[in-house]
């Protein structure tokens, strides 16, 4: 859909969803700890599938498949076997269940509010949280076939920005994406006009890279269009990424425009430039101004 409010795009491309799809991970990953612990509170194995629990990582449902081959190669009572079985497929319908979670973290008002008071205090006040959840949660409804108004026939439609939250939501969630041929795992990449991006949109594209990571990213901050996405600084978005922040390099010569229209867009940025004045070797016409 193109109806997405303009707060709605902001909260779901910021920075800060970033941290709280991770939060959420952890916290489907102590779900998954806790359901098996209270599952086999009376069995004697308890203690060694919770330890067999722990020692795997990675991907919540990659854990789970973790789990159950070292459940499956040892030697357990049928008791304990059945009920980790039954308690293993009650877990991996929510760790594969990538769409659900997406769903449960946008139509979700307290879990709205928390992550954003925890990564980004004061980015949205509790009005602006309330109408964004009261998007999600109609755009849930109109999804699942729920929706009971005026409006029923509405076609349903994703948000652009839903894109990346689901394919990150996979990523984190079930590992990585999947091409024709098994994981997708490009080398090298590049990508232009960075600052156009969401924080969410580069994270699926470098988990989407190979093991050597040979990654350029070239933008300029001046030039972004896209304000929802919270792009303010190499330093912030490259923190948000993970990434060091030693490998910036600004590139300080202008070969494409001559000194003098380089002089003018200086002048337009005024205070914008900063310290960085690059160098512009050619020359040119002068800039002339048509009223």
């Amino acid at each position: 859909t193109e109806a997405t409010p303009p707060l709605v795009m902001r909260a779901k491309s910021h920075g800060s969803m970033l941290r709280i799809l991770t939060d959420r991970q952890e916290e489907i990953a102590r779900w998954c700890r806790q359901t098996l612990a209270s599952t086999l509170v009376d069995v004697s194995e308890s203690d060694w599938v919770l330890a067999a629990w722990d020692q795997t990582s990675g991907p919540v449902d990659h854990r789970v498949t973790g789990l159950a081959r070292r459940v499956g190669g040892a030697k357990l009572s049928p008791v304990a076997r059945t009920r980790i079985e039954a308690c293993g497929a009650s877990i991996r319908r929510r760790t594969r269940d990538v769409v659900g979670e997406w769903a449960a973290l946008l139509t979700d008002r307290q879990a709205l509010g928390r992550g954003f008071a925890k990564h980004a205090p004061g980015l949205f006040s509790e009005s602006q949280l309330d109408n964004i959840h009261r998007w999600c949660v109609d755009r849930d409804r109109l999804r699942t076939g729920s929706q009971n108004s005026d409006d029923d026939d509405e076609p349903y439609a994703l948000d652009v920005e839903d894109e990346a939250l689901l394919l990150r939501i996979h990523q984190l969630q079930r590992g990585p994406l999947q091409g024709p041929k098994g994981p997708l795992a490009y080398h090298p990449l590049m990508v232009d006009e960075v600052q156009d991006f969401a924080p969410v949109e580069l994270a699926v594209l470098l988990d989407s890279t190979t093991s050597r990571r040979s990654i350029t990213l070239a933008g300029d901050t001046n030039q972004g269009i896209a304000p929802e996405h919270g792009f303010l600084t190499w330093t912030e978005m490259l923190s948000q990424l993970g990434l060091p922040h030693e490998c910036v390099e600004p590139l300080r010569v202008s070969y494409r425009s001559t000194r003098q229209i380089v002089d003018c867009a200086l002048a337009v940025l005024g205070p914008l430039l900063g310290d960085e004045r690059p160098q512009a070797p050619r020359l040119g016409a002068e800039v002339e101004s048509f009223a």
